[in-house]
C-alpha cells in the first residue's frame, strides 16, 4: 500500500477526522486536567472531588474552544452551543468523573503499583475521564455538527 503524500487528504483520515480531531484536543485537554488535578491533589492537597471539580472547571472552558473552531469548527453561535456544551460537559466533568473517581477510590483494590496515594490519585482520575471522554464525543457531536440538508 502506498502511503499518500498529503495524509490530510487520505479518505481514512478524511472519514475519520472528526473523532481524530476529538481525540488529539481530549488528550491534549486530559494531560491539561490530569497535571492540575494532581497540583492540587497531590501537590496542594485538596480533597480528590474538589480537585476534580476546580481541574474540570478550567479544562472546560479549554475544551470549549477547541472544540467548537479545531474539532467541530461550528458555525452555529455561541450563544446556542455554549450552554448545551457546558451542561454536557459539567455534567460528565462533576457527576460522572465524581462518580467514578468515588467507585475507584471506594471499591477497586489497591494493588501493589498503585498503593501510593499519589499514583492511585492518577489511575481514578485517568478511569474517570475515559468514561467522560467517551459521553463527550457524543455529546459534541450533537452540538455542534452542522445539520444537513434533507
Amino acid at each position: 500500500m502506498k502511503v499518500p503524500s498529503n495524509l490530510l487528504s487520505h479518505p481514512l483520515y478524511l472519514k475519520h477526522q472528526e473523532f481524530l480531531k476529538f481525540a488529539l484536543v481530549g488528550g491534549f485537554n486530559t494531560l491539561l486536567d490530569i497535571l492540575l488535578f494532581g497540583l492540587f491533589a497531590n501537590a496542594l492537597g485538596l480533597p480528590t472531588v474538589a480537585s476534580n471539580i476546580i481541574s474540570t472547571t478550567i479544562c472546560t472552558c479549554v475544551s470549549f474552544l477547541l472544540n467548537s473552531k479545531f474539532v467541530w469548527k461550528s458555525t452555529r453561535a455561541t450563544r446556542e452551543t455554549a450552554p448545551k456544551f457546558f451542561i454536557i460537559t459539567l455534567f460528565t466533568a462533576w457527576v460522572v468523573q465524581s462518580v467514578v473517581l468515588s467507585l475507584v477510590g471506594n471499591f477497586f483494590p489497591k494493588i501493589w503499583i498503585l498503593q501510593n496515594d499519589s499514583i492511585f490519585n492518577y489511575f481514578a482520575k485517568i478511569c474517570a475521564s475515559a468514561t467522560g471522554m467517551i459521553i463527550n464525543f457524543f455529546g459534541y457531536r450533537l452540538i455542534f455538527r452542522e445539520k444537513k440538508n434533507p
